[in-house]
């Protein structure tokens, strides 16, 4: 399951810096372009066309890039996810998930194990009921 976190939580990175990069060359070739592009995000996002006129106004005179980057994708600039931290939380989250039903299928009798675990995993996957009264 790690593995697989890893590698989804690398795709959205390089996804993520690719927008990065498609933004920047856009600014470097085209900054009328990316202005035009920026103004049609705030617009999409709701804005009036006088406040996104001035966002769009207000953001090439700070960061751009930041601006259209976190306007047109949703992503907050220079801070990408980390598949590491993502691999390294989901095997800590199913190693302590599998604790329960491990140590009741080795401290109950053979007779109890299936239903101990049974119960055991129903009650730990529905503990959000516990939380409501």
């Amino acid at each position: 399951m790690a593995g697989g976190e890893y590698v989804s939580v690398s795709t959205q990175k390089d996804t993520e810096e690719a927008a990065v990069a498609r933004e920047q060359l856009l600014l470097d070739k085209d900054i009328e372009s990316a202005k035009q592009s920026l103004y049609a995000a705030y617009l999409q996002n709701g804005e009036c066309e006088t406040s996104a006129q001035l966002l769009t106004n207000k953001a090439f005179l700070k960061n751009p890039l930041k601006a259209l980057v976190e306007e047109k994708y949703g992503i907050e600039y220079e801070e990408f996810t980390n598949p590491w931290h993502a691999a390294i939380s989901s095997f800590i989250a199913f190693v302590l998930g599998s604790l329960p039903p491990m140590l009741l299928i080795t401290v109950f009798p053979s007779d109890y194990r299936i239903p101990a675990t049974v119960f055991i995993v129903t009650l730990s996957l529905n503990r959000h009921w516990l939380y409501q009264c």
